[in-house]
This record gives structure tokens, sequence and C-alpha cells, in this order.
């Protein structure tokens, strides 16, 4: 272990035995044993040996060190414990002589019992390593600053890696056991070995990965205006790739005209944004070939403004550096008094700063994401119960973004809700109960976890309208996830009540709403029209309008009294047709 190392494992003892106090008031036993050398059979000091609760978290409760002649005595509540023993070069080991916590015995301490004799016996750590040589696999030419990871196949959890010199050649040192071998470089398809490799205690020479160079395709169009039908400059263009993390972004130029380059072969979803434009998502899957450029990939954006004249502002930076951060996605969320959604979707520009403009007044949590930094909502959040709320008008709203601890894996997929993409909803990459990641759809309901480390995770998702959708036992050890695809699930409308449908009727908002809510429609001609409210049992709950109306653009607001919480229909009939959108009324 290096001296940087030994130095964070030091703090990290003394962080830990202060928080120990935390339990000074209980009713407390002790726990104590020896510490010996398997090689040698003598005693080992210097070692720490802590104790963590069966059905607790993963703090320990207690902690102590084995003094010269290896013995230790830890002061814990009284409870049931699980007892760990490690050290420097040592190999870590749970009581009784087993490697894993769920394979570990448990210890009781009570008012009669004072365990003794929990003993440990270490293994001294065997290191050997890995070195070889990544080439082009056309050329055979050494690539420089090529990353290679090792992740070992009995403990993928943890992984090493290292950098190609100008030779193309790399040596890393690992513990003895059995590794994957990746490499990736930039401008080429990611490799592997063929077998894991065996490393007892010296370097295994030859770990040689020769890699396919990427031959780049492209896409090209033109932004218009969806009423107008001039075209729109300066809207940013992104692909996603389907199967992968990989994608671009560009702007459109002063005719609306975009290319987006240096695209890997593969399938793609676009999105258009706008500024006082609504998003929108290409409807079709794009499919890029190397070395060909896919044309007349057009969008028509529709415009988002209204009366609403809020805004919220701030800027995005390098925690560390301080530096702008371009191009980072933000999206706001706002809620009622539950959960009461509306999103809305910007990036910052070249100088970090980001705008949301045209608000309602409402309160807002707001979640940032850019490539190669850690995720999180404001104000330092890692999760959406704990962010703060904003509300408009109000600048200054900063993300100083970290990096994160790389990982070698990725994890995404596509969130579903009535077989369509969901954006906006939220989704928790979690290990035993723990949230270990989390994120956020993007406007084509698509989700990445990029640079994570290996295991398995279990996915859960929120949507915007509170309906929930999960995924179990997502194995990402040795390749990554691109298809971990969440449908949703909702409530369903009794096979019995039949609801008309047309083409006028837009989505209320708020929604989901508490007590209120606005409903919109629009005629192209003068018609006899009525609008009316059904329960999910295709009852009537309420008429909102009944008679002749002229052409134009409407809004009515629906105040649901007192009725309970539940799913609603609004139903617009006009002469011959009508349509239905679902309304969900949260008190």
């Amino acid at each position: 272990m290096n001296r940087l190392s030994k130095i964070s494992f030091l703090v990290l003892a003394c962080v830990l035995l202060l928080s120990m106090t935390a339990y000074g008031q209980q009713e407390r036993g002790t726990v104590s044993g020896i510490v010996t050398a398997e090689d040698s059979g003598d005693p080992l000091g210097w070692v720490m040996v802590s104790a963590y609760q069966v059905d607790g978290n993963n703090w320990p409760a207690g902690m102590a060190w084995a003094n010269s002649s290896g013995e230790y005595e830890l002061s814990v509540p009284y409870g049931d414990y699980h007892v760990k023993a490690r050290s420097w070069n040592y190999i870590s080991e749970w009581w009784e002589e087993v490697p894993n916590r769920d394979e570990a015995s448990a210890v009781t301490v009570d008012e009669e019992n004072n365990p003794e004799n929990i003993n440990f016996t270490l293994a001294t750590i065997v290191y050997g390593g890995i070195a070889g040589t990544i080439t082009d696999a056309a050329t055979e030419e050494p690539i420089r600053w090529a990353w290679v990871v090792a992740t070992g196949t009995e403990e993928p959890y943890s992984h090493r890696w290292a950098l190609t010199n100008s030779d193309g050649e790399y040596e890393m040192e690992l513990m003895s056991g059995t590794y994957e071998v990746e490499a990736y470089a930039n401008g080429y398809i990611e490799g592997a070995i063929d077998e894991p490799v065996v490393v007892e205690d010296e370097v295994v020479t030859g770990v040689d990965i020769a890699l396919m160079s990427i031959i780049y395709g492209s896409i090209s169009g033109t932004v218009y205006d969806n009423d107008s039908g001039e075209p729109v400059e300066n809207a940013r263009i992104k692909a996603r790739m389907v199967d992968g993390w990989h994608g671009g972004s560009t702007r459109s130029g002063s005719e609306g005209d975009y290319v987006l380059e240096n695209l890997r072969p593969g399938d793609y979803r676009l999105t258009a944004y706008g500024y006082g434009y609504f998003s929108e998502v290409y409807p079709d899957i794009v499919t890029v070939v190397g070395d060909e450029n896919v044309p007349d990939i057009d969008f028509y954006l529709g415009s988002s403004e209204g009366p609403f004249d809020g805004f919220i502002s701030g800027m995005v930076t390098d925690e560390e550096t301080s530096e702008p951060i371009v191009d980072a996605l933000l999206m706001v969320v706002s809620f009622g008094s539950w959960y009461d959604f509306r999103i809305n979707f910007t990036h910052s520009g070249e100088d970090g700063s980001y705008l949301f403009d045209d608000l309602p007044p409402l309160e807002y949590k707001i979640f940032c994401n850019a490539s190669g930094y850690s995720r999180e909502f404001y104000d330092n959040k890692d999760n959406w119960w704990d962010a703060d709320i904003v509300t408009p008008d109000v600048e200054n709203i900063d993300f100083a973004l970290g990096s994160p601890e790389p990982g070698p894996r990725f994890l995404g997929g596509l969130v579903y809700e009535n077989n369509q993409p969901v954006p906006g909803a939220i989704v928790f990459a979690k290990q035993d109960g723990e949230v270990k990641y989390n994120t956020v759809t993007y406007p084509d309901g698509s989700y990445d976890f990029v640079g994570i480390n290996a295991g398995i995770y279990n996915i859960e998702v929120i949507s915007p309208s509170q309906n929930e959708g999960s995924l179990v036992n997502k194995n990402v050890l040795f390749s990554d996830v691109c298809d971990a695809d969440v449908t949703i699930s909702v409530t369903s409308i009794d096979d019995d009540v039949h609801l008309p449908v047309s083409t006028t009727l837009s989505q209320n908002y708020p929604n989901p709403f508490n007590a209120s809510t606005e409903i919109r429609f629009s005629l192209p001609v003068n018609s006899n029209v009525q609008l009316d409210v059904y329960n999910l049992l295709g009852q009537k709950a309420a008429t909102l309008l009944k008679g002749e109306v002229e052409s134009g653009d409407y809004s009515i607001t629906w105040d649901a009294g007192d009725l309970p919480s539940g799913v609603y229909f609004a139903v617009l009939s006009t002469g011959g047709s009508s349509e239905s959108v679902k309304m969900v009324l949260l008190k």
C-alpha cells in the first residue's frame, strides 16, 4: 500500500473512532481476541478490528486497534455483530475465517456475554501483475494513452487500471487472483482478452490487445419552426446511441442546418432543443454506417412561449478548477402540494451558464448531469428528497461538479409508460437496498450510468406521474448493459369503460394536480362542444362546458372540490368526434 493510501487509511480510522461516541449513552459490552499472521504465527499489531450490527448499516458500531501483542478489545452496545479484521499488506477477514460478510458468524454481546477469543489469522497479500501492449489491429502500430482495466473474477467489485506509454506498453500491480482485462482508446472499438488471466506472485507478460479503429459516420438535417416553417438558428441537436453511451451534439446554423459528425456506426435517438421551443425527439431510430452521412433528419419545433415569465439561472463549473462545464444537461422539475410535475430541460453554454425561462411561479428542484462528472441535485444533494427547493425569479443557482471515482462499467436503457418513452423519470441503481447511483431520463426516455463500478444492481424508477417500475439483478460485472429497459406499472382502466377519442384536447396542466387543474383545447371551426370529466368506472364527475363555441383556443379550470384522489378522464366531444386525456388528482 502506498504512502497516500496509508495516510487515508489512518484518517478514516480516526474519523471512525470519533464516531463511536454516538453510542456512549447505551449499555455496552466488549469483544476481544488476538490477531496473528498465518505464515509465521506471530502476533500482528496495528490491525483494525471493527464490529458491525448484524441488522444495521455498513457503519461500524465499534472499533479498536490490536496492540503489539496482537491483542484487541472493542466496546459496543448490546446486540449481535459481525466482526472484521484488516491490516496493511494482509487479506481482510471476517470472523470466523471467511472473506465475505454474508458468510460471517455473528457474535452476541449482552449483560451476560462479553465474547472472548474472537481471533483472526491473516494471510499476507501476494502481489503479481500483468503487462502487455495495446496496438492498432490494422496497422499493428502501438496505441498511446489506451486505458487498460483489470477486473477480478472472484471480487468483481474491485478493479485496477493503467495507461499505455508511447510504445503502447502498460504494466499494473495486482493481488493474486483471476482477472478479466479490457482496453479502451479514443477512436477505437473497445477490446478484451479471450480468457481471464491468472495472476500469482509474478508479472504475467504478453497480455496484449489489438483494437479496431472506428470508421465514423454522420447525420445531417434542418431544424424548423413548426408554425412558420422558418429555420431555427442555434438549436442544440443531440444524438445518443441506443445500445451504448456514445453520442454527439451540435448546433444549427443560420439556415437551421446542422451536421452531427464523428458518430460511431450504430443506432441513434436524436433530440433537438431550441430557445423558446419545446424539445423534440425524432420519431424514428437513425442508423449510422461508417464513412456515410444520413441526410434529411429534420425537426419541427413547437413554440413553448406562454403567459409565464419566471426564470432560474446559474453556472455549471468544475469543482476543482472552477472552469465552466459546457453542454451540461439540466432538468428542472416543479411540484405543487404533492409532486405536481412540470419538466423542462436546458444545457449550459460555452461559459457554463444556463437559463430556464417562461416558468410559472411554482417550487422547483433542479438536477445537473455532465459527462465525466458526478451528477447532483441542487444544492450538492445526491437524491431527489434532500434537494433544495428553488422558486423563480432567482439567479446564481450554481453547480460545482466533482469528478466521480471512475468505474469500468456502463448501465443504461429506456423507461416506458403507456408504451411511450418517459422523460424526466428518476432512476436509482441500488445494491443491498442502498442507492449507489441516481439519474433522470433524457427527453427521449433514455437513462445511463456511465463509469460505474462492476456489480449486480436493482433498478428502480419513479415517473413524473408517480407510477413506479423496477428491474432486479442486472449483472454488470464483466460487460456493459445497454438494454436495461424499465416498463412503468400504470393504473389500468376497467374493460367495460369506453371513452371516446379525438384530436383537439391538450393534456391538462398541472398533472398530477391538487384541487384544481387547467384543461386546454383548440377548435379549428365553430362547433357544438361538451367537456365532461369521468372517473375510472366511467361515471360522470362533472360537466365543464356544453353549447356552441366559436373556433379558437380555450382554457377551462376544473376545481375537483371534494372529489377523492384518483384517476379521472377529461372527455371533449365536438359534433361526432371526441378525445380524452388522463388526469391524476392527488390530495
